[in-house]
C-alpha cells in the first residue's frame, strides 16, 4: 500500500482545524499516500455525517477480538495503549513529536497482505460529536493526497465509531487497496484505527483486522500524557520557487496545476506546502488552498514535480500563483537513488500511462523505505502528470526492486520525456 513513515501533515490539518470558527469549510493540506496509482477517474463523494454520530464517552470494543487469531498483546512503550495481534506481526514507530503512530505489519511470508494503523492526535480542545465528522474529512483528504478527489468513500457507523471505508480507483481487483478509517474520541484524543489490505484478500483477512482494532485499549491518562499537536511554524522559504508550469481541466471538472518546485538553497527542508492562489482577470483573490510536495523533504539543488488537484475551481479564475513554507531539516534520507526504465509507454487495457523502472540501492545502508516520484514531461520540459509510490521492504545495499507507477490523468500534449525521483530511508540499528 502506500500510507505513511513520514512527519504527517494531518497533525497540521487537525491544529488548523480547530482553531477556525467554520470547520466545515476548510482548506484542506493533504499528505502522501501509499495508494497504488490510479488508472480510473470516478467522480469523488462528498464525506457526509453518518445518520447517527458518536458519542464520546468510551464503549467497550465491539465484537469480542478472536483470541485464536490474535493471540499476543502489543503494549505501547509507554504505556499509552495496548493491542493484540497474529503471532509475527512487527510493530513500526513512526511518531512524532506532534502525534503518535504505529505501523502493525503482517509478515511478508503471509499468504494475505494486512497491516493495521493506530493514528492518535492530542487537538488539545474538548470533542464533541459534531466536530468529528469535519476532522474525519481533513484527515482524509490529507492522508489520501491526490487520490481524495479519486475515491468513493462508503461512511457509516460501527458501535458507535465513525467509519469510512475506501479502495484505491485501479480496476484490476488484484491491484486495488482497501482501507477502513475507524475514527474516534477521547477527550481531546482524536484516535484513527486503520485497516488496510487489497479487494482481493479483504474477506479472508476481515476477520483479523476487525480483531485487531476491537482489541484496541487506551490508557485512561493518554489524553493528560500525549503532548498537544501544533501546527508547524510557516517558515516562507524564498530558495524555493516554481517553475515550469501547466494548468489544464479534465473532463471530470477537475482543475490540474502542475509545475516544477526549485530549491536554489544548499540546505534541506522538510513539512513543505505550496500555498496556491487563483486570481481572476482583474487579480481579485478566489480560493486558496495548500498542497505538500510529493517527497517529504525537498532537497538542497533537486527540482521536485507537484501537482495540484482542485476538484471544484471557481469558473473564472485565470492566473495562480505558489508560495512555498516549510522548515531547514538535516535530511537523513538516502538519495536520489540510480534507476532503469524498464516500461513506459501507454497500456491498452486501462488506458494509463504506464512507467516502470528498475531501482538499485547505491547506498551503504539498507534501506526499509522508498519514495518514489515520477512525472511525464513534455518537449518544453513541464509535467504532464506527477504520480508517487511508497514502498515499504527491506533493501540491501546494492540490492534493486521495482517501482510502477500508473498516470491515469495527464495534460493534453505528447510526453517527451520520463524522468523519477528515488530516495530511501535507512533502517533503525537494533536495539542493543
Amino acid at each position: 500500500m502506500n500510507r505513511q513513515s513520514k512527519p504527517l501533515f494531518v497533525v497540521w490539518v487537525v491544529a488548523w482545524l480547530l482553531s477556525a470558527c467554520t470547520p466545515a469549510t476548510f482548506s484542506p493540506t493533504p499528505t502522501a499516500t501509499r495508494l497504488p496509482s490510479p488508472t480510473a477517474s470516478p467522480t469523488a463523494t462528498p464525506l457526509l455525517p453518518p445518520t447517527a454520530l458518536p458519542s464520546s464517552t468510551p464503549r467497550p470494543p465491539t465484537p469480542t477480538p478472536n483470541v485464536q487469531l490474535v493471540p499476543e498483546t502489543y503494549t505501547h512503550p509507554d504505556g499509552l495503549f495496548s493491542i493484540r495481534l497474529p503471532i509475527g506481526w512487527q510493530a513500526h514507530d513512526l511518531s512524532g513529536e506532534n502525534e503518535l503512530l504505529m505501523r502493525f505489519d503482517a509478515p511478508p511470508t503471509t499468504a494475505y497482505p494486512a497491516r493495521v494503523l493506530v493514528n492518535i492526535l492530542n487537538t488539545g480542545a474538548p470533542l464533541d460529536a459534531e466536530t468529528l465528522p469535519a476532522l474525519a474529512d481533513a484527515y482524509l483528504q490529507a492522508f489520501l493526497q491526490t487520490l481524495f478527489p479519486l475515491v468513493e468513500p462508503t461512511i457509516a457507523t460501527d458501535n458507535g465509531l465513525y467509519t469510512v471505508e475506501v479502495a484505491s480507483p485501479v480496476p484490476d481487483p488484484q491491484q486495488q487497496v482497501r482501507l477502513r478509517f475507524l475514527f474516534d474520541m477521547q477527550e481531546t484524543l482524536l484516535v484513527v484505527l486503520i485497516q488496510e489490505s487489497t479487494t482481493l484478500h479483504w474477506e479472508a483477512v476481515e476477520p483479523v483486522l476487525t480483531s485487531v482494532t476491537s482489541s484496541f485499549t487506551l490508557a485512561p491518562d493518554a489524553a493528560e500524557r500525549l503532548p498537544v499537536s501544533a501546527p508547524p511554524e510557516d517558515a516562507r522559504l524564498p530558495t524555493l520557487t516554481l517553475t515550469r508550469t501547466l494548468a489544464y481541466t479534465s473532463p471530470t471538472g477537475t482543475l490540474h496545476l502542475l509545475g516544477v518546485a526549485r530549491n536554489s538553497s544548499p540546505r534541506a527542508y522538510a513539512d513543505v506546502l505550496a500555498r496556491v492562489r487563483l486570481f481572476d482577470a482583474d487579480g481579485l483573490l478566489l480560493t486558496e488552498t495548500e498542497w505538500p510536495l510529493p517527497l517529504l523533504i525537498a532537497p538542497a539543488g533537486i527540482d521536485v514535480p507537484f501537482e495540484v488537484l482542485l476538484p471544484t475551481p471557481p469558473p473564472n479564475w485565470a492566473t495562480w500563483d505558489v508560495a512555498f513554507v516549510g522548515r531547514p531539516v538535516s535530511t537523513t534520507v538516502q538519495g536520489p537513488l540510480p534507476y532503469t526504465l524498464t516500461v513506459a509507454q501507454e497500456t491498452a487495457t486501462f488506458g494509463a500511462y504506464a512507467v516502470q523502472a528498475r531501482v538499485r540501492n547505491a547506498t551503504t545502508a539498507t534501506l526499509d523505505t522508498l519514495w518514489a516520484v515520477g512525472a511525464l514531461y513534455d518537449e518544453n520540459n513541464r509535467p504532464l502528470a506527477v504520480e508517487r509510490l511508497d514502498l515499504h521492504e527491506s533493501l540491501p545495499p546494492g540490492a534493486t526492486t521495482t517501482v510502477q507507477l500508473l498516470f491515469a490523468a495527464r495534460a493534453p500534449g505528447k510526453v517527451a520525456d520520463v524522468r523519477l525521483l528515488v530516495f530511501g530511508s535507512a533502517q533503525a540499528p537494533p536495539a542493543p
